[in-house]
């Protein structure tokens, strides 16, 4: 009986040890300031976000429109397609655009900066 009842309270101080352990805890983390500061203009870092996307969303747009309307590729040429006369691809100066074969083979072979987003016939 007294061997039960000194268990029992062993028990009871460990869970209880534990329990403020992690109340201590809990309460350090709730006065600790944030480390990671909000934006100071969240409107402002929002504003630019969307016009970041918005600019890339029309790129991509352009990007497939010019791909549709020259019959262009972005993988392996299509089985009897001529070979590349053009290229759709983005220079560092601007927007995607119409450019020769051999703008877009600089880019892809030659490490050229731009980007090439398909050959056309």
């Amino acid at each position: 009986m007294i061997r039960s009842l000194a268990r029992t309270a062993v028990v009871r101080a460990v869970v209880g040890c534990a329990v403020a352990a992690a109340v201590l805890a809990v309460a350090s983390l709730l006065a600790t300031p944030a480390l990671v500061q909000a934006p100071a203009d969240d409107a402002a870092d929002e504003g630019a976000r969307t016009t970041r996307d918005t600019r890339a969303e029309r790129r991509a747009a352009r990007v497939a429109v010019l791909m549709a309307e020259h019959g262009c590729w972005s993988d392996a040429a299509p089985a009897g397609a001529p070979a590349p006369t053009r290229a759709v691809v983005t220079l560092p100066d601007g927007g995607p655009r119409l450019a020769t074969a051999e703008v877009g083979y600089g880019i892809w072979l030659d490490g050229e900066p731009g980007v090439l987003h398909g050959f056309c016939p």
